[in-house]
């Protein structure tokens, strides 16, 4: 997969950059045993970080203090259960161990503090340093502050501070399966499906 990504187009390098974003701070030997569900607020893993609630999940970014544009601008919606979540931590914690060789994470007083270096391929090489508080049954908040270097993406070089903030929105929309992800101009993809080789270009969706 590291190949893959690293002679990837924009479309793959950019899946790859938002498939690390969603997987928000869940590290290797998370696991998805204790998402919660609809009626029960997102527990701690054992040995990792939380997971979050099962549902629909929207996030929004701010980047450099202002609102991000492009893939990540606007409102995403994520839809997860305990299958996809654990997917997606697991494609977190598998391109970790590929392309982000260097991560470590900490329990905090006020949540967790990360940091992590990432071989993008086309999107360059990221370091991040960060922290995640609040309720990952209802809302958090995720600070980082990267350095990108060696993008062919022009934008995403130098250093950027982004601040998200994820909510729970309820149950997951009829036409939203588990791991698809819908972006703030109505296409809809699955990044967990297109890392893994099995996925497609995005579709278009149904806006909120």
């Amino acid at each position: 997969m590291v190949e893959a990504v690293r002679r990837a187009g924009p479309l793959a390098a950019a899946v790859a950059v938002l498939a690390l974003s969603l997987a928000g701070c869940q590290k290797a030997g998370t696991t998805a045993a204790g998402v919660a569900g609809a009626s029960t607020a997102g527990p701690e893993a054992a040995a990792g970080a939380p997971l979050r609630k099962a549902g629909l999940w929207s996030l929004t970014r701010l980047r450099d203090g202002k609102p991000a544009e492009g893939l990540m601008g606007g409102a995403t919606k994520l839809c997860v259960d305990a299958k996809s979540e654990g997917r997606l931590g697991a494609l977190g914690s598998g391109m970790a161990r590929e392309l982000c060789p260097d991560q470590t994470m900490s329990r905090t007083p006020a949540g967790w503090s990360f940091a992590s270096t990432c071989q993008l391929g086309p999107a360059g090489t990221v370091h991040t340093v960060g922290q995640a508080s609040g309720d990952f049954g209802a809302r958090y908040t995720v600070h980082s502050e990267s350095d990108t270097t060696g993008s062919q993406f022009a934008r995403l070089n130098g250093h950027h501070v982004t601040d998200l903030t994820a909510t729970y929105e309820g149950p997951c929309p009829a036409d939203m399966a588990p791991g698809d992800v819908l972006l703030p101009n109505g296409m809809k993809v699955n990044p967990q499906k297109m890392m893994a080789g099995g996925g497609h270009p995005p579709s278009p969706g149904a806006a909120n």
